[in-house]
Parts: C-alpha cells; sequence; structure tokens
C-alpha cells in the first residue's frame, strides 16, 4: 500500500522532489482511540465518579477531538464520526453547569448525562473499531455499550 504522501514541490535543474508523509485516516483513529483508553470517564463505570473529574475528562475529549477534525478528510464519515463524539462531550459539559455544579447537586441527572455521553461515544468507538481493524483495550471494550461487538477486533465474547 506504501506510506501516504504529498507532493509539495518539485525542482528544476537540481532535481529536487519535496514530499510530506500525509497521515493516514487510520494512523489518526488509532491516536484517538488510544487515547480515549486512558480516559476513565469511558471506563469506570463500575465505580461511583467524581462529576468535576468526569467534566473535565470530556473537556479532554472533546479538546482532541478538536485538534484531529481538520486530519481527517473534510466532508467525510470519520470527520463526521469524531463530530458527534465532540457534540456528546460538549452537551455533557454543558449539561454539567460551571463548575458541575448541576451534576453535584443531582446525582441521578449526572448518571444520566454520564451514561448517554457513554452511550453516544461507545458508539462511535465501536463502529471506527470495526471500520479500521483496531484492537481496543479490554478495559475499554467490557464498559461500551451493551450490544453484539463480536465484530470488534479483539474483541472476546467470553468477556476476558
Amino acid at each position: 500500500m506504501g506510506i501516504p504522501i504529498r507532493l509539495t514541490g518539485i525542482g528544476l535543474l537540481g532535481v529536487s522532489l519535496d514530499v510530506e508523509y500525509v497521515q493516514s485516516n487510520k494512523d489518526v483513529v488509532r491516536r484517538v482511540l488510544t487515547r480515549f483508553e486512558d480516559m476513565r470517564l469511558l471506563t469506570d463505570g463500575h465505580r461511583r465518579e467524581d462529576p468535576e473529574f468526569c467534566r473535565l475528562s470530556a473537556e479532554k475529549m472533546r479538546d482532541l477531538l478538536n485538534l484531529e477534525i481538520p486530519n481527517v478528510k473534510h466532508g467525510g464519515t470519520l470527520e463526521a464520526s469524531f463530530k458527534r463524539m465532540r457534540k456528546a462531550a460538549r452537551d455533557f459539559v454543558t449539561a454539567a453547569g460551571a463548575h458541575s455544579s448541576k451534576f453535584q447537586q443531582d446525582f441521578a441527572f449526572f448518571a444520566a448525562c454520564l451514561e448517554a455521553l457513554r452511550t453516544s461515544v461507545g458508539e462511535e468507538i465501536v463502529a471506527l473499531a470495526a471500520e479500521f481493524k483496531i484492537d481496543l483495550d479490554d478495559e475499554l471494550l467490557l464498559s461500551l455499550p451493551g450490544q453484539d461487538l463480536s465484530f470488534v477486533p479483539g474483541f472476546d465474547s467470553s468477556g476476558r
């Protein structure tokens, strides 16, 4: 398949050819999913989470996606997926209020918003991992929304 490159210049008498490495969508997806694997926001569903920690983590998620969106094809399905995840993170942060005050006042509201975020982002993660054939961390896989994940590379239905 080769290394994706972009021609950026051609010399004349000195016979030079300038190229730059162009990241593939798979490179970008792998980088984003690797960062998501480490976000406790997505994987700590088995214990009581701290609303402010989760709000800050959602902000980091949104910032990461804002950095990566320009690195994928404009108008493509990957850009749309990243934008859906960014919107889910933005909605979560907005719902939290300043310093997570709305979540601090109503833990049931916080839990519902966190579940909505995990479901939205989880569905995108599953689709991206399958499309780009990327193995996911076991902890992240086990925290994804309840669905048949057998098509995801690296998933073991025995609940490893």
